[in-house]
């Protein structure tokens, strides 16, 4: 767990750096393992899929409310309801994860204002800088601003309702198999023996297993993170990027022609998810904050 020496720091910006704990989750004590795609699969053989950037492991005080069986969405006979059920399960774990990316964000436009006042950034200012640029997986940290601005264009929330077509659509309506062993609600996979488990119908020469997650609410979080730092979706970031500039909050349905590379049916794919949302008319959870 990482932590911070507060000497002489910005009170607010050690209040909201105190709560969201550098990893952004706040109230729980969270370590993190780094797997990418591009160092354990450098030829990129499995550029369409998914990849795991990062896996929270949250402590044991705060393990048991966190740890929700998934309910048996296959008993549903009635598909609305079962529709209903799911989404009423997922939807408080996706506000959970956007609003401590909220929190996240708000400390890094904080330290925006500082520095566009003309004030100079503090040695915690940088350190909390550096260590969220290599969470975050930024390339180029050696000039501020230019970290400055990249961490705002990957710190940002990921609409509920993409969230919410998403995992419907990778597990099955939570009825997958990935999903009840696994709780890996998005398809997620990863590249060291043991980090997950075993496809049936994995080809011979392949050697990836789908990610396994303590809780759904974990799987949430690193699904989120991957979206917000891995290069395959930087076209959904700079879309997001553009609402943010035009002072409109981001929709599920325009960011999803950012996931061209989630799946290995691409155009096909995105369709899917945009036809989810607007048939279950997903922008009914959406709030002021959580578009």
């Amino acid at each position: 767990m990482e932590s911070f020496i507060f000497g002489t720091f910005n009170p607010t910006l050690r209040k909201l750096i105190h709560g969201s704990m550098i990893f952004g989750l706040a109230s729980f004590s969270v370590s993190a393992e780094w797997i990418t795609l591009q160092e354990l699969n450098p030829d990129d053989q499995l550029v369409s899929k998914n990849w795991v950037t990062l896996k929270p492991t949250i402590s044991a005080n705060n393990k048991s409310e966190q740890q929700e069986q998934i309910p048996d969405f296959s008993s549903y006979r009635d598909v609305k309801e079962k529709k209903e059920q799911f989404f009423k399960f997922m939807l408080p774990m996706v506000r959970t994860a956007n609003q401590n990316i909220r929190n996240e964000r708000r400390l890094l436009t904080t330290i925006e204002d500082r520095l566009q006042s003309g004030l100079v950034a503090t040695s915690e200012e940088l350190l909390y800088l550096e260590q969220l640029g290599d969470r975050y997986r930024v390339q180029n940290k050696s000039e501020i601003s230019g970290l400055l601005n990249e961490l705002l264009l990957r710190v940002d929330e990921v609409p509920a309702s993409l969230v919410l077509a998403q995992s419907a659509t990778e597990s099955g309506w939570g009825t997958s198999r990935f999903a009840i062993e696994a709780n890996n609600m998005f398809g997620v996979w990863c590249f060291r023996e043991g980090c997950g488990i075993k496809p049936l119908k994995r080809d011979k020469e392949r050697t990836y297993e789908v990610a396994k997650y303590d809780s759904v609410q974990e799987s949430v979080e690193a699904y989120i993170h991957t979206i917000n730092s891995h290069r395959a979706y930087e076209p959904l970031r700079r879309i997001r990027e553009k609402s943010r500039k035009n002072k409109s909050s981001p929709s599920g349905i325009t960011l999803a022609d950012g996931l061209l590379s989630y799946s290995e049916k691409g155009e096909e794919y995105v369709r899917q998810i945009k036809q989810l949302i607007k048939f279950n008319k997903l922008s009914r959870y959406n709030s002021k904050n959580n578009a």
